[in-house]
């Protein structure tokens, strides 16, 4: 089962992406900015993590140059509400904010296939 961290700052967010990847059969873990985030990955392994671009704590940029750093084998799916704005290095895929279910299902579905 391919295991998906989920990062954003808005709790419903949080909750409509879990329900919805949980549904599609994914193991699904939360987290509310990115220290907790990376606090996260200390704990587990994960295929792709979902981030928000602009969080407190630890935007989703940060996030992604930390963890890139630490070159661990990742997807990063960056989620934004200003995909005007230059995405930055690292990322595998985006997705604007707010998204449709289907975009999300069809992104996640691309980024994680074997």
């Amino acid at each position: 089962m391919k295991k998906i961290l989920i990062i954003d700052d808005e709790p419903g967010i949080l909750d409509v992406f879990r329900e919805i990847l949980q549904e599609d059969g994914y193991s699904v873990i939360t987290a509310e900015n990115g220290v907790k985030g990376l606090a996260r990955m200390e704990e587990a392994a994960f295929d792709l993590v979902i981030v928000d671009r602009k969080m407190p704590f630890g935007d989703g940029p940060d996030f992604v140059e930390r963890i890139r750093e630490r070159k661990v084998p990742i997807k990063i799916l960056l989620i934004t509400g200003s995909p005007a704005e230059p995405l930055p290095a690292g990322i595998d895929g985006y997705l604007p904010k707010p998204c449709e279910v289907d975009e999300l299902q069809k992104m996640v579905g691309k980024l994680l296939e074997c």
